[in-house]
């Protein structure tokens, strides 16, 4: 499962140029220990940096990467993981710490969940931005869905997909649980998203200062210089001008929840809007709850926790009366949200059936020919059933022989009929149908005699449910051969006995070996024969010889396994003249130095 880092990285850095940082440390309860940071260069060290992570993980270790790029113009040696150092950002990210994203916020393109019930978000854009405009856009994006504030700034590490977390009980796995969403446009997020969290905190200490020196009762502060604490906010709203309804019925409890409401969407905290819910009560001259303090809080959270309509990234706002002037552009632009909205709802389900398609064990002619089949055929079909409509008659099937398409995708007529021939037999996406006709489907030709074509035409109205039977419904014929592995079924060599050795015919015979099965005098240890431990071949005796070609026995150095040191013998003990009265070491040569010396023969009686 680790490949799914790379397919995470490649979404996000988009194809750039930098470092990619990757991080480990050994978990101490809370805290990482014996922390280590790696720099490879991207692309072409991806792989090296996914190994590096699944070295440290294989020793028990948490692993994390940076969320960003970072720039690789300078040494190795300087290369440090800082905000100074970060390349242009491609993808916003926020760790989610248990959070969800409201429906009316920007939904996050990536989704990684990081342990069960928390997520990491990644919101990729249609262009790069600079390091710190990246940097504010998260800080906003973090307060916004009320996620961790310390998991947006630059140089966040975060785990990648593919591996384990191991802060929680059970290690379990980091996945990625949903890459389906929109690439945005930075612009769409800024306009989506309430102001930054400073100027909600100074409103916070604002609203604090007031509250303390404003009395019960005064209703000085709705003037036309009481400005809201939030930019953004209803200023009417905010003065309490419109605090009648038509009736000219003033509902305190309606006011102060739209005015909360409108604080809330603007990145008002749940403290802040009991602040305000405080202030516009007593600025107001509502004096609703204020002999009752505890109630702030109380529709402060009530306020947070209400339900909101789901209407993407864009607020819905009321149309306006039918003779508005602007009525009419209002309702048009309401039914092209509607639409959008719809088309990114398909086309999300089309990238899972893509995605299920590519993870199958289809061979990849058959993933290449049936998705270009499944998107050329429901782009030609369209409405076509839905409108009741027969679609042989109108639309023309795919043909399963055709040269132009085998030419188009670099596959054989043979490749693309066998995939589309196994597909309509016994698959559940793709029905066979059966043309005739005197005019060339490929180009149009009037011919000179009637033709037969096979076509496939598919059984379902929507390309998303078409993709989906794909990779449920797999023939056989199409999917990968499986290699079955025959294990090599064990060999038990028995040696023939060994023919003892020449010199020495009373001495015992020693086996030993790895390969083959060595006999071995054990006296002088000469080898006498030799048997394969691999197909129990046995090898030719080895006649006990001084290696001189004259078959005499002496004080040769035995051919045994090779000494390491003069005048060893390899079994620790060193070989001495076998005269008594000399007992000197023999040479690398197997002669004594000192055969000069004394009269009787040298070697072995």
């Amino acid at each position: 499962m680790t490949h799914q880092t790379l397919t995470l990285w490649r979404r996000l850095f988009d194809g750039d140029l930098g470092l990619v940082c990757v991080f480990s440390g050994v978990r101490r309860g809370e805290v990482l220990t014996d922390t280590e940071t790696r720099f490879y260069p991207y692309p072409q060290g991806a792989a090296d940096a996914l190994h590096q992570l699944e070295q440290w993980a294989a020793a028990g270790r948490e692993v994390y990467f940076c969320a960003h790029l970072l720039k690789d113009d300078v040494t190795p040696k300087a290369r440090h993981r800082v905000k100074e150092r970060a390349a242009p950002i491609r993808a916003l990210w926020v760790d989610g710490d248990g959070a969800t994203v409201p429906a009316h916020l920007p939904q996050p393109t990536i989704t990684v969940e990081s342990s069960p019930g928390r997520h990491h978000y990644y919101w990729l854009l249609s262009r790069p931005l600079p390091p710190a405009d990246a940097e504010a856009l998260n800080k906003r994006l973090a307060y916004a869905i009320k996620a961790d504030v310390s998991g947006w700034d630059l140089t966040q590490l975060l785990r990648p997909p593919g591996f384990v977390n191991r802060k929680y009980a059970g290690a379990p796995a980091v996945t990625i649980a949903d890459d389906g969403g929109f690439i945005w446009e930075p612009d769409a997020i800024d306009r989506a998203l309430p102001e930054a969290p400073a100027e909600a905190a100074k409103a916070k200490a604002k609203a604090k200062a007031k509250a303390k020196a404003t009395p019960a009762g005064d209703t000085d502060a709705g003037g036309d210089d009481d400005e809201p604490w939030l930019t953004g906010m209803d200023r009417e709203l905010w003065q309490g001008k419109r605090t009648a309804d038509a009736d000219g019925v003033v509902d305190r409890s309606r006011v102060l929840w739209h005015i909360a409401c409108d604080a809330e969407e603007h990145g008002a905290t749940k403290p802040l809007i009991a602040a305000i819910f405080e202030d516009r009560d007593r600025a107001l001259g509502f004096n609703k709850y204020s002999d009752r303090p505890h109630m702030y809080g109380d529709q402060a959270r009530k306020v947070v926790e209400r339900e909101r309509e789901p209407v993407g990234y864009l607020k819905r706002k009321a149309a306006p009366a039918g003779d508005s002037p602007c009525a009419d552009q209002v309702a048009a632009l309401q039914a092209r949200i509607d639409q959008l909205e719809a088309e990114n709802t398909e086309l999300r389900a089309v990238n899972r059936g893509v995605t299920a398609v590519l993870e199958t064990d289809l061979t990849p002619e058959a993933k290449v020919v049936q998705l270009r089949a499944a998107f050329r055929q429901h782009e030609k079909l369209s409405n076509v059933r839905s409108a009741g409509g027969d679609p042989d008659a109108s639309v023309v099937p795919f043909i399963i022989h055709q040269p132009t398409f085998a030419k188009e995708l670099g596959l054989s007529d043979d490749t693309i009929g066998k995939v589309m021939n196994a597909a309509t037999a016994t698959g559940s996406a793709f029905r066979k149908v059966e043309i005739e006709g005197k005019v060339s489907p490929f180009t149009g030709e009037v011919l000179d005699a009637p033709h037969r074509w096979t076509g496939a035409v598919p059984k379902h109205d929507r390309l998303a449910d078409t993709l989906q039977a794909i990779a449920r419904d797999r023939p056989e014929a199409i999917c990968r051969k499986q290699r079955r592995k025959h294990p090599r079924p064990e060999q038990t060599i028995t040696p023939p006995p060994a023919p003892l050795c020449e010199a020495h015919p009373v001495a015992e015979i020693d086996r030993h070996g790895e390969h083959a099965i060595v006999a071995r005098c054990t006296t002088c240890g000469l080898a006498t024969q030799a048997v394969l431990t691999r197909d129990g071949a046995v090898l030719r005796p080895i006649p006990a010889t001084n290696g001189r070609g004259d078959g005499t026995h002496d004080n040769a150095r035995p051919r045994g396994p090779r000494s390491t040191t003069p005048g060893s013998s390899g079994s620790g003990e060193s070989l001495r003249c076998s005269e008594p009265a000399c007992r000197a070491p023999l040479k690398r040569d197997g002669t004594c130095g000192w055969a000069a010396a004394h009269p009787a023969p040298v070697g072995v009686p």
